[in-house]
């Protein structure tokens, strides 16, 4: 009855311990699946856990792994459960970590070596240093013409999800041009469905659903936004990077990786090639590039590069 007791909590330290093994592979390959592609291994992962006797829930298999542009109204229930479990899952592991990061104190040699001087260097007063995770300021910008609309929003509500372990959440939607969503985002977020949302914000936004100025749009970030943007803000582009004024875009993405901590770009782009997107090679240089379109993607990501 004891070892039934603890193999939920087994499953999940095992499956941590697996990701993480693999994220490793995958730096040691150039990169953490930076635009390779790759589909996640979880049901894999959940195969092997079972057959050891260990119970690990995956609903509808592959739902995580499916292109968010093809869900339809039926899929739209599952996937936002399978949206709330993850972000639920990575903030309570985050959450963990930080509590035990500032528990944890290590000697800081060099203070402690000055502090004692008077002592004859004999180590009466030691000094510490403490290993601590630091909430990230998120800014998510996400592209909504055409068909980004379901990325756009699976992202905010993952992302916003996690709250909890974050210092700040700021959301804009660009097409044309930029405009500042948060406040629609926090009434959305927990209180109705994504196509509640959808339907919403489309109503409310003068973005919604038209063409694609990635330069305009981050120019009015810079512009308008200035004063809220700092090196400690960590931006995430939820976009498929085609847009029109390709060098126009560039000199605005390296202008604003110039003010931030660091530019994440999601993109959207399940099988192209993307040698045939333009601004992809043009981006690279100022932003790390992720293919992601499925819900499995996208934790693996957030995981890895906010939180790390």
């Amino acid at each position: 009855e004891r070892s039934e007791k603890f193999k939920p909590m087994v499953g999940r330290i095992v499956q941590g311990y697996i990701e993480r093994w693999l994220n490793v592979n995958r730096r040691a390959r150039g990169g953490p699946d930076s635009l390779t592609g790759e589909a996640m291994l979880s049901t894999v992962v959940a195969a092997g856990l079972s057959a050891g006797g260990v119970s690990v829930r995956v609903s509808r298999p592959g739902l995580i792994e499916r292109d968010l542009a093809e869900a339809d109204d039926s899929d739209m229930p599952a996937l936002e459960k399978a949206t709330s479990r993850l972000a639920r899952r990575l903030s309570s592991q985050v959450s963990r970590r930080m509590k035990a990061a500032r528990k944890r104190e290590i000697i800081d040699l060099r203070r402690t070596m000055r502090a004692n001087i008077k002592y004859g260097g004999v180590p009466l007063d030691l000094r510490y240093r403490s290993r601590r995770i630091s909430k990230p300021r998120i800014w998510v910008v996400c592209d909504v013409s055409g068909s980004m609309t379901k990325y756009a929003a699976f992202v905010l509500k993952f992302v916003y999800a996690l709250a909890s372990v974050t210092k700040s959440i700021e959301a804009f939607a660009f097409s044309e041009d930029l405009e500042y969503i948060t406040p629609w985002v926090k009434e959305w977020v927990g209180k109705s469905s994504v196509k509640s949302f959808l339907n919403e914000i489309s109503r409310k936004s003068a973005q919604w659903g038209r063409g694609t100025d990635i330069g305009s749009s981050l120019a009015t970030l810079l512009e308008k936004h200035d004063q809220m943007l700092t090196s400690k803000v960590t931006i995430l582009v939820v976009s498929d990077a085609k847009t029109v004024a390709v060098d126009r875009a560039t000199q605005s993405l390296a202008a604003l990786r110039g003010r931030s901590r660091a530019v994440i770009w999601l993109l959207t782009v399940p099988g192209e090639d993307l040698g045939r997107i333009p601004a992809v090679a043009r981006f690279r240089p100022y932003c790390r590039l992720f293919r992601c379109y499925s819900l499995s993607q996208l934790e693996r990501i957030i995981r890895n590069e906010l939180f790390g």
